[in-house]
């Protein structure tokens, strides 16, 4: 059994590996600099016999920032070659397939921030604020009243909302109506405007065929743009729904639009006719296979 020894050594003698495959952002090292200066070198940066660095490529970076004279260090002199270059990857990846339970991290960071003094920054641990976000939110969450979230049954025969209604959900507002007419905007929004609009329009691909849920589930056509319009049809369909979202939307409102692959051509010129700005492209990656074009030539 090899005895592991901690050995300061100075910073100009550690050399990195020139093949090193793992990456560290700007961000990352700063976040390293920050552990460093509040809880010290906690973690040596491990070298082979030659001070070549087997582990520790991030925790140099952050001591050439900090401009430490030496470094804690744990020499490895009993690998050969291929285990160093075989180490170097597994030190990183197999950190990497850990996970967390969420609830009690959530739990662990705000009982982090009510002990400790006032200057600490719970981002000190990592985190970014979207991630903080998301843990926070786990143990927030108020308890769901299923009975009132119950979704009622209702025959699939039996008609709920006509043509014209508007249902009022809280702050929100809801209309069945025809998303390329004027007055259904005017109806819905009266002197308001959106700040953001999110919307699926219909993809011009007929239903029957595409989507079902193994063939249990069936579902109707759309009353417009199921697969009959022709490419300069679905492109006009398109602008004429455009130009009335960006009519009662206020100005510098972002408009996300969800589309299939097969008319991203269409719904970018139509976009590019109304809108002032392309601001970036969101793409859905599927890593499990489903009903549709998958399974078709």
């Amino acid at each position: 059994m090899n005895t592991l020894k901690v050995e300061d050594v100075k910073l100009g003698e550690i050399h990195a590996y020139e093949n090193n495959a793992k990456t560290h952002s700007e961000y990352q090292v700063q976040q390293i600099v920050a552990s460093i200066q509040k809880f010290g070198f906690n973690n040596p940066i491990l070298i082979d016999e030659n001070n070549e660095i087997i582990a520790g490529h991030g925790r140099l970076m952050a001591a050439n920032i900090l401009k430490l004279e030496t470094v804690p260090t744990i020499k490895l002199s009993h690998l050969n070659d291929a285990q160093k270059r075989a180490y170097r990857l597994a030190d990183n990846k197999i950190s990497e397939n850990g996970g967390w339970n969420v609830e009690l991290l959530s739990l662990e960071i705000k009982d982090i921030e009510k002990i400790c003094v006032d200057d600490f920054d719970v981002h000190i641990i990592g985190f970014n604020d979207a991630e903080l976000d998301s843990i926070y939110s786990i143990t927030d969450k108020k308890p769901i009243n299923a009975k009132a979230n119950a979704v009622p049954f209702v025959p699939l025969d039996e008609v709920i909302s006509t043509h014209g209604d508007i249902w009022q959900l809280g702050k929100h507002r809801i209309i069945c109506g025809d998303s390329l007419n004027i007055d259904t905007f005017e109806k819905l929004f009266g002197d308001k405007k959106a700040n953001m609009v999110l919307q699926d329009p219909p993809y011009n691909v007929k239903i029957d065929g595409h989507v079902c849920g193994a063939g249990a589930i069936k579902h109707k056509e759309f009353a417009m743009a199921s697969g009959e319009m022709t490419k300069t049809e679905f492109i006009k369909f398109l602008s004429t729904n455009f130009t009335l979202c960006k009519q009662y939307s206020t100005d510098g409102s972002l408009h996300y639009n969800f589309m299939d692959w097969r008319h991203v051509s269409e719904i970018t010129t139509a976009a590019q006719n109304v809108f002032d700005a392309f601001i970036n492209m969101c793409v859905w990656v599927k890593s499990s296979g489903g009903m549709g074009s998958l399974y078709r030539s």
